[in-house]
């Protein structure tokens, strides 16, 4: 049996035992606080990206105003020289691009203290909601192991009526070797079966109060019973 089959809720039409129901109730609440966790974790993924989003649009109209000026330094200097690089052209281009950013740039310092705030307040929910799952793990193995000892004592009555079916079946067969033997002890040569070992026959159980042991004295009363009734087929 594996592991993840022992753990397993039995499955049965009877209702669950107490001891199981809290143990599936702890597995809810653990698997709840997981789904709460990744949540939380994803939406702070998006808060960390919003927040390095706004931070590189607030940097942007001082790298393009640096450009700028050295694109104005260019043209300056093509004017003086009387050549034309383009750099008159990529100066209209920059102060574009540069009113695009200043946009930009104002609209993300208006919401950047508030993304970092939201995160902020994100990694105290994920704080709180891993310290509850962890208080919550910590109850599993005692409820697991109730769990599992009701279902072990649920099978205390199957491994008794095993136990007993063999007894049975151990009395007959030797009941029949006990006549034999009682034919064979005036003429040897018929050949002795062998008496039954309950003097070191060992039945073994779980250490559990609900799995009782059988009395030697019960075992040689079945036997004495098979005994007679194979002597009275005869």
């Amino acid at each position: 049996m594996t592991l993840s089959a022992l753990f397993k809720k039995p499955e049965s039409t009877e209702s669950v035992s107490p001891a199981r129901a809290a143990y599936d109730a702890h597995k809810q609440t653990l698997a709840r606080l997981h789904t709460e966790h990744r949540r939380l974790h994803d939406h702070d993924a998006a808060e960390r990206a919003a927040i390095a989003e706004a931070e590189a649009a607030i940097a942007t109209p001082a790298a393009l105003r640096n450009d700028l000026v050295a694109a104005e330094i260019d043209a300056q200097v093509d004017s003086e020289l009387h050549r034309d690089t383009g750099a008159r052209r990529h100066i209209d281009d920059l102060r574009a691009r540069l009113a695009d950013a200043e946009q930009r740039a104002a609209v993300a310092a208006a919401r950047i203290d508030i993304e970092r705030e939201k995160h902020r307040r994100l990694l105290q929910q994920i704080a709180d909601v891993r310290a509850r799952m962890q208080t919550e793990a910590a109850k599993g193995p005692p409820l697991l192991h109730a769990a599992l000892t009701e279902d072990l004592a649920a099978e205390a009555p199957a491994l008794a009526a095993a136990r007993d079916g063999y007894i049975a079946m151990l009395c007959r067969t030797y009941a029949l070797g006990a006549v034999l033997d009682e034919l064979a002890h005036d003429q040897p040569q018929l050949g002795f079966v062998g008496r039954v070992p309950f003097g070191t026959m060992i039945f073994p159980k779980p250490n559990h109060a609900a799995f009782t042991d059988i009395a030697r004295s019960d075992l040689h009363a079945q036997l004495a019973a098979a005994i007679q009734k194979v002597r009275e087929a005869l």
